[in-house]
């Protein structure tokens, strides 16, 4: 890779410093540069070229270098990419990181070691991002192996912590692979099993060799191959166990055995009976060579096969299986190896489906011969993402499915009994533990009196407020109970309640309780009678339910409700209004009488979208209400331009709230706070910012920019080069200076904009002040301008018609003639501003105004723009094809006005009034 030349993109929208750049990166590295002046360009010619790398500006117009790497990243994925900029802003450089940059590297110094560590970042990031593809293609590859053996497989270091797993291993716990990263093992394993782990550990770090060891995990047993992994010093960091289940071995094992022990056992007999010995002889060999086969075949065939279906590779143990030689399978399809069509259309569909959507495929199915074959299929892919290889595994699952149908219906028998025998037992307890939750769980205090008012129970939230003490109260008189011990008003109330209620009566009031601690409880209380089938009274329930805590809370909802009365009255700027669904206004706090202007006498009774809602916005805001009535919640809040009395318009922040009265009825509210005040800071500091932010773009970007262009070419011409090429390189560097005095002469006039207060100034004097300039001495001028019409501007507004004369020679091409004219739109005086020269294109007629655009610094027209929306003065091109430019100027009705000497004669929002 280090002798071929990389590709690179470069782009910056300054072309100079990209033929500089081009030559001192071909010169320096083993680079062939293509070049772009624009992201736009960039992204057509990433279409249509591959490359190894880009370098880009940042600050470009149109798309900056954050954006064109943003593209990049979702089109192109993780092409090394370095921004090289003068912006030397923090939030640049995060934004960049964000997104995904390999290098920032920042423009100024010395020329030649700025351009070799650009050199040195390109070729480093190419490195890094192949060699980050071949780790994440070997990765995939040893995932692919791990997954394709139906062995579980983990590793995991030396405190036991788990840090990869195989598909087997997380299915043997009934996870996911990557639930289990970063577990420990203690969490799987019984104590017991754990502990035997760790000796076998300990083992292996003493040993330093490979252990292997059998282990009983729940009736399972395994056959685990225990590696232990160094580092590089030599030192064990991790360790790698291979388990395999050989439960079926180990039962076959022990039916020999029993076969065995059989044997001895009938010796005698087997020595009588000569043919009998031969039978039973006969058997133990027969068993002998089932064990036998068993152990032989008890590996997976595993296979490797290409997109084509085609073998690439398969293990010795498929001879044993199909009776064909390993070298046989390779390079053939199962149907040209002459398997049943029944198997091939199986094997062909799983492996295809793993070519064509990458995910792992599992299918079980019976040979002809009735065995179960249990075969997985897992995908092998490339660092793009796509499938070149398949890896299959397959294994003889026939006793499992044997077992798996004899559980299941053991299971569904189980289940049966289980299911009725809870029925039963429901239907037993459902009585006492209905009577339970009623009488014991409850928070009421609860008893049972007889006629004649003496205590038979009581539950436990009513013992629990005297102690607890069952005796005190059993057969004793209610009223004479430590519930009523607080005062001897309380106990004849009481006495007397009982008396009503044998008669039948139904008696409630608030009552006061003591409890075990002291603390005094007010309860609501209600005594009863308990009647039977025939409506006569057999007992009484007296209940009693604890509101000390509402009473509570209703004073101090009444105290909150004062303070809150108190708080918002004094909130100066918050006003507040209420209102019912059909708009009729019902409260109208003192600060709405100062922000819309109405007193209370007038608001209340008045409907609230007459009073403070613009005509254009009552339809919305009338649905609005609508949907607040329909779904009870209030509308978000919002930044709105409502309306004052006299008419004017009032910025506020609106919210509202949806209250219910006692009617049950629905009352609205809405909380505005006035804006006004923050408004007007907020334009204050964004104009001010809007300056900051482009004089700083300008200083350290654009004039950066022509510096780099400076040294740049005059390390060149100190370096050798044709006079010719210094001739080139030399006008490079005169045009390089012209813009940098140009851009320093814009900051000083764009920082006075908005310094001086505007004033009224005569349109026909400032254009008289341009006329007389010698640079438009040779032009024929047509001024159709009143010479009493005064525009209300910052002074600096003689600039405008400057720039729209200078920008009209110099991109105009053949420019002859300027004229000037006023006409109007509405109440709107519009000043028109056109020559006679190329015009502008359609899709330029807005980038005109944007601060950089064009062909010289780009910065008259924008400048112009500036000045004019001091006093709310804008402008724009609305030229048609190649007869010339036509510039827009529409002065609002108060930014215009006709004087007669020292008097104003009128405007066009007098007239119109």
């Amino acid at each position: 890779m280090d002798n071929q030349p990389l590709k690179i993109l470069y782009v910056d929208d300054e072309e100079d410093l990209l033929a500089l750049g081009k030559i001192f990166m071909e010169r320096l590295g083993n680079l062939t540069v293509d070049t772009s002046p624009s992201a736009a360009d960039a992204l057509e010619k990433l279409f249509k070229s591959s490359y190894d790398g880009i370098v880009s500006d940042y600050q470009m117009p149109g798309m900056d270098g954050i954006d064109l790497l943003r593209e990049v990243r979702e089109k192109y994925g993780d092409i090394p990419f370095i921004l090289f900029t003068g912006r030397g802003r923090e939030e640049v450089v995060v934004q960049a990181i964000e997104f995904g940059v390999d290098f920032y590297v920042q423009k100024g110094g010395e020329p030649k070691s700025q351009f070799a560590e650009l050199v040195h970042k390109i070729r480093h990031a190419v490195r890094r991002k192949n060699a980050e593809h071949a780790l994440v293609q070997s990765e995939r590859m040893s995932r692919a192996l791990l997954d394709a053996t139906i062995d579980a497989v983990v590793l995991f270091d030396r405190d036991m912590i788990i840090l990869s797993v195989n598909e087997t291993f997380a299915k043997r716990f009934d996870r996911k692979p990557e639930d289990l990263i970063g577990m420990g093992l203690h969490e799987l394993l019984s104590p017991e099993l754990l502990i035997f782990r760790q000796n076998k550990v300990q083992e292996v770090i003493r040993t330093r060799q490979i252990l292997r060891f059998e282990e009983n995990h729940d009736g399972i047993f395994l056959e685990n191959n225990l590696y232990p992994i160094f580092d590089d010093q030599g030192e064990i960091t991790s360790f790698a166990v291979y388990s395999r289940d050989i439960t079926e071995k180990k039962k076959a094992e022990k039916e020999l055995c029993l076969a065995y022990e059989r044997i001895a056992a009938d010796e005698d007999v087997l020595r009588a009976n000569y043919k009998e010995l031969t039978k039973s002889e006969n058997r133990i060999r027969e068993s002998e060579e089932k064990f036998r086969s068993l152990a032989e075949h008890s590996f997976d065939i595993i296979m490797i096969f290409d997109p084509d279906l085609r073998h690439l590779y398969v293990n010795p143990y498929v001879y044993e299986q199909t009776g064909i030689p390993a070298k046989d399978f390779i390079g053939k399809t199962h149907e040209e190896l002459g398997f049943p069509p029944e198997l091939t259309r199986i094997f062909d569909k799983t492996l295809l489906d793993a070519f064509h959507t990458g995910e792992v495929q599992r299918v079980e199915f019976m040979l002809p011969s009735g065995i179960w074959i249990d075969w997985l299929v897992v995908p092998v892919k490339d660092h793009e993402g796509t499938v070149y290889q398949a890896i299959t595994s397959a294994r003889d699952i026939t006793e499992r499915k044997r077992t798996e149908d004899e559980l299941m219906a053991a299971y569904e028998e189980i289940a049966a009994s289980e299911e009725e025998l809870r029925q039963n037992y429901q239907e037993l307890m459902k009585s006492e533990a209905w009577f339970r939750t009623l009488f014991d769980q409850t928070f009421q205090f609860v008893g049972v009196l007889d006629l004649e008012g003496r205590v038979i129970q009581a539950n436990e939230a009513a013992l629990t407020l005297i102690g607890g003490d069952k005796n005190a109260v059993l057969n004793k008189p209610f009223w004479e109970t430590p519930w009523w011990s607080y005062d001897k008003t309380s106990r004849e109330k009481i006495h007397d309640a009982v008396l009503r209620a044998k008669s039948g009566e139904i008696i409630r009031f608030e009552a006061i309780h003591e409890d075990c601690e002291g603390q005094i409880h007010t309860v609501d209380f209600v005594i009863k009678p308990i009647l039977d089938t025939n409506g006569v009274p057999i007992a009484i329930l007296p209940e009693s339910r604890d509101i000390t805590e509402l009473k509570k809370k209703e004073q101090e909802i009444f105290f909150a409700e004062e303070r809150l009365r108190k708080l918002i009255d004094n909130i100066p700027l918050l006003a507040i209004q209420g209102y019912r669904l059909d708009g009729t206004t019902t409260y109208w706090h003192d600060t709405a009488e100062q922000l819309y202007g109405y007193s209370r006498e007038e608001a209340i009774g008045k409907n609230l979208l007459d009073l403070i809602i613009p005509p254009e916005m009552r339809d919305e805001v009338r649905e609005a209400i609508g949907i607040m009535e329909k779904t009870g919640e209030p509308i978000p809040a919002a930044e709105l331009l409502l309306m004052r009395k006299d008419g004017s318009r009032v910025p506020v922040y609106s919210s509202h709230a949806i209250l219910t009265d006692i009617k049950g009825e629905k009352e609205l509210f809405c909380f505005d706070i006035d804006l006004r005040d923050q408004k007007r800071v907020l334009q204050a500091i964004r104009q001010a910012n809007r300056k900051l932010n482009l004089l700083s773009s300008i200083t350290r970007h654009d004039i950066n920019n022509q510096l780099t262009i400076l040294k740049s070419g005059l390390f060149l011409m100190q370096n050798g080069g044709t006079d010719e090429e210094n001739e080139s390189l030399l006008k490079t560097i005169c045009s390089a200076v012209g813009k940098i005095e140009s851009m320093i002469a814009f900051t000083r006039e764009y920082e006075e904009i908005g310094v001086k207060e505007p004033q009224w100034q005569n349109v026909s004097a400032l254009i008289s002040t341009v006329m007389k300039e010698p640079l438009f001495s040779e032009l024929t001028w047509i001024c159709d301008i009143p010479e009493n019409l005064e525009i209300f501007a910052d002074p600096l507004v003689v600039k405008v018609c400057y720039n729209l004369v200078e920008n009209a020679i110099r991109h105009g091409e053949r420019v002859t003639t300027i004229r000037i004219y006023i006409t109007m739109k509405g109440t709107d005086l519009v000043i028109m501003f056109e020559d006679d020269g190329a015009g502008i294109k359609p899709d330029e007629k807005e980038k005109v105004f944007e601060f950089g655009y064009g062909h010289n610094t780009g910065m008259g027209l924008p400048l112009s723009r500036e000045i004019l929306a001091i006093t709310d003065i804008t402008i724009k091109e609305i030229g048609e094809g190649d007869s010339g430019a036509r510039f827009e100027i529409p002065v609002p009705c108060d930014k215009y006005r006709m004087v007669d000497g020292e008097s104003v004669l009128y405007n066009d929002k007098e007239k119109a009034e």
